[in-house]
Formats: C-alpha cells, sequence, structure tokens
C-alpha cells in the first residue's frame, strides 16, 4: 500500500540527509551548505559524492549516482521504497500508518526481536550487577581489569546457570518462547516438536552484547567462566536482525572516531575492542565470531581509508592477517599490521607497556604487504627458485592495485628480494596477457 504525500514530505523535512549519510560516510565540508566524500555505491580514490544540505540532496560526479534522503536509504541497504521509508520515519519518531499486511508483518516482527534482544540486554546486565549468582563474574571482569564504566558502556552481562531463567523472565514480560528462539537466545528441546519447550542457548556466561550500526541490540557473545565449561565462546545464530557477515562489534561506538581519525582498528575478540576503547583506541572495531569479509569492509571503505589490524600474535592470528590482505586490496583499503611483540594480543600488550606505547606501535605499522612478503619468505626461503615462487604469489595481489600504489608495492618487493624492479614487471604483464588470453577463449 503506497505511503501518503503528506507522511513523505514530512519525513523528507524532518530527516537531514547529511545526519543519514555521515553514518556511512565521512564527509569533509566543501563550501555553501555542501560535502565531499567517497562514494559508497562505487569504488573511488579521490572523493566525488556530494551532499548539499541546503537541497537535502546527494550526487556523486563519478557513478552519477543521485537523489535524495529516500534513495541514498534504498541504494546503500537494499530496502524497498516502504522500507527505507520506515526506517527514515522510525529515525524521525514519525508514524506511517499505511502498510501492506505482509510489510506490517516484517516490520513489526522485527521490531519484536529488537525489543526481546534490549529486554534479554537489562536481564543480563542486571545478573552481573546484583546478587551472588554474578559474582563469579564480576571477579573475573576485575581480573580483566576492566572498570565500571567500560562494563555499563558496553552493558556486559552474565547469564545464569538455569535452562529457564531467562525465559521464565520473558514470559513474566507476555514475550513468547517462539520469539526468545527466534531472537537467537534459546533453543527447541526437539526442533521437530516445539511443543516440547525450550531451553537458553546462554548458560553460566559472561554476556557481550552485539550492536548493530545503529546501536540497536540485536545478538550476543557469551563467554565461559571455566575452562572446562565447553567453547570458549558461544555466539548467537544468525537472524532476521543478525547478519554476521554484514555486523562489525563495536561500529556504533567508533564511527564517529573511525571518520576523524580516518583509519580503524580491526581486532580479533571482544574483549580486545573494550580494552582498546578503554585504553583510549575508540576506533577499534572487530569481527563478530568469523572470519573477515568483503562485505564488512564494505561497510568501512566510506568511513575511512586505512585499516590497521592489530590480530593475536600466534600462529594462527598472524595466517588470519596474511589472509585479510586480498580482501583489503578487493576493497581498495590501505591495510597494516601492528606489531604487538611479544605479547599475546593487544590487550595484554597495553597492560604491560602501556597506551603511549602502543600508539607508537601504530605509528611504525607496517604496510600489510610487508607482512604478505615476510609469510611466503618463510614458505619459500630466498633462494632464487624460492623468489620466483614468492614473485609469482604476489602477482594476483599486484594485478589488483592500480597507479601509484602498484609502483611502490613493486619497488618495495623488489627492494625486499633484492631483483630487478623490470623483472617484476615484465612476469606481470606477461601474466596479466596469459590471463587476458584465457578469459578471451571460447
Amino acid at each position: 500500500m503506497a505511503i501518503s504525500r503528506e507522511i513523505i514530505e514530512e519525513i523528507r523535512s524532518r530527516v537531514s540527509i547529511y545526519d543519514v549519510v555521515s553514518q556511512s560516510v565521512r564527509l569533509q565540508p566543501s563550501g555553501n551548505g555542501r560535502f565531499k566524500g567517497l562514494c559508497p555505491f562505487h569504488q573511488e580514490d579521490t572523493p566525488s559524492f556530494t551532499v548539499t544540505t541546503t537541497q537535502n540532496m546527494f550526487y556523486c560526479f563519478g557513478c552519477t549516482m543521485g537523489g535524495d534522503v529516500f534513495k541514498f536509504t534504498m541504494h546503500l541497504k537494499g530496502l524497498s521504497f516502504v522500507e527505507a521509508a520506515q526506517e527514515l520515519a522510525d529515525s524521525a519518531g514519525i508514524v506511517i500508518k499505511k502498510l501492506n499486511k505482509k510489510e506490517t508483518l516484517r516490520l513489526t516482527r522485527k521490531q519484536k526481536l529488537y525489543k526481546v534482544c534490549a529486554l534479554a540486554a537489562e536481564y543480563f546486565s542486571n545478573n552481573l550487577q546484583v546478587g551472588t549468582a554474578g559474582a563469579f563474574a564480576r571477579d573475573y571482569l576485575a581480573s580483566r581489569d576492566l572498570s565500571k564504566e567500560s562494563i555499563l558502556n558496553f552493558q556486559l552481562g552474565y547469564a545464569k546457570d538455569s535452562y529457564d531463567d531467562l525465559l521464565n523472565f520473558m514470559h513474566k514480560r507476555s514475550i513468547p518462547a517462539d520469539l526468545v528462539v527466534s531472537a537467537g537466545l534459546a533453543r527447541y528441546r526437539d526442533i521437530d516438536r516445539p511443543s516440547k519447550g525450550s531451553y537458553s542457548l546462554f548458560r553460566n556466561r559472561l554476556i557481550i552484547p552485539i550492536r548493530d550500526a545503529r546501536g540497536r541490540i540485536i545478538a550476543f557473545g557469551g563467554r565461559r567462566l571455566k575452562e572446562d565449561q565447553g567453547p570458549k565462546y558461544i555466539n548467537s545464530p544468525e537472524t532476521d536482525i543478525y547478519k554476521k557477515s554484514k555486523t562489525l562489534y563495536g561500529l556504533s561506538f567508533a564511527r564517529s572516531v573511525i571518520q576523524k581519525e580516518n583509519r580503524a582498528l580491526l581486532v580479533e575478540g571482544y574483549f580486545d575492542l573494550i580494552a582498546m576503547h578503554q585504553a583510549g583506541f575508540k576506533e577499534a572495531i572487530a569481527t563478530c565470531g568469523t572470519a573477515l569479509t568483503l562485505e564488512n569492509l564494505h561497510i568501512l571503505r566510506p568511513l575511512a581509508k586505512r585499516v590497521f589490524t592489530v590480530f593475536d600474535s600466534d600462529e594462527a592470528g598472524q595466517k588470519a592477517a596474511v589472509n585479510s590482505y586480498a580482501l583489503m586490496l578487493e576493497a581498495q583499503i590501505s591495510s597494516f599490521q601492528i606489531s604487538l611483540g611479544k605479547a599475546k594480543d593487544p590487550d595484554d600488550f597495553i597492560k604491560e607497556h602501556g597506551a603511549e606505547k602502543f600508539q607508537l606501535q601504530i605509528e611504525s605499522a607496517e604496510p600489510m604487504l610487508v607482512l604478505k612478503i615476510k609469510s611466503l619468505a618463510k614458505k619459500h626461503g630466498l633462494s632464487p627458485s624460492g623468489k620466483n615462487q614468492m614473485i609469482e604469489e604476489l602477482l594476483p595481489f599486484l594485478r589488483k592495485m592500480k597507479g601509484v600504489t602498484r609502483d611502490a608495492s613493486i619497488s618495495e618487493i623488489a627492494s625486499r628480494l633484492a631483483v630487478n624492479e623490470n623483472l617484476i614487471r615484465e612476469l606481470l604483464d606477461k601474466n596479466s596477457s596469459q590471463q587476458e588470453a584465457i578469459r578471451k577463449t571460447p
């Protein structure tokens, strides 16, 4: 069902396109109510995306995409006009009454899931703050030197060692068990027979709420408190409001600082992120229990052109850092690796050396290309055949680069391997020609 023209105009007049766009694009003043930034709809290095606040419109001179706040929201998030209007109306406190039945049911269900997650966060937080049940969890947080401010800011909580306490809490607030299951907080005892009841997913665990880019709680992570308690982390499954590959933990807290500093610090775990924020590095973000994805980087690309990985210093952490390099190139993001020395993770580094030393580590961070070269050198050695193999494996990365970035990378590789730059260029040209011939083959 169509939304009335009066409602559309009210949304357009009350919602600032600058406020909406600046949530996902780093905007810089360009004079006379105009702002410029990197277009979120195509890859570019030079800002050609503009926002004109006097007209409440946007336009990109690169891809020619333009329009009002409705069109921006639709294309950025893949929404229909009605869904975009509903989201913008919600942000402005405007009630839209005219929706068809399917859209109404879908939006209503999402709102219910947001409510369930918000209630659960309050429940977990109260368990941690009050009573004897959460004492062990409080002691654990104290052992990690987390301040009360950090605990409250990130709304950390505790799940009691009970299969039904959360479900009973929800039942008293008229929240049915099937909605708790749909929110990823519980599971059916028998998935084929829901009537047999359900049980809480998180039990005797420290709880970390996960928020979307707008700050709404959409999922949870649960950390074990005892070594013999099963997996170190249990995370919410994907739901109608939670997609892991599209969610970056801490982004709602970090967005403004990322835009200001034009950089993001990418860490592996929830507590690494909280420790970084507590130490003053509020541009830190983390993935949600999965490896870094291209979708994660597409969220970051409009906000900052530089990402510093701060992965654990063990073999798995360094492997994850190396594997992220190809994705960074694909997203056209400049990537760097921060060295933690002998420290296991950024939390340990900051505890041992302090925030000032960590800032120096950021300033001396090596480009990810250097980390990749070192990884290949360890794998193949620096014999003539080893160097040839290294160059062959580096060519796909060079093909993803352009202009000055490619030239600088070729020089870096040549210098570190003590080979002639022209050799790398010849192999790159030859390899590119072969790839083109293969592409054109019927």
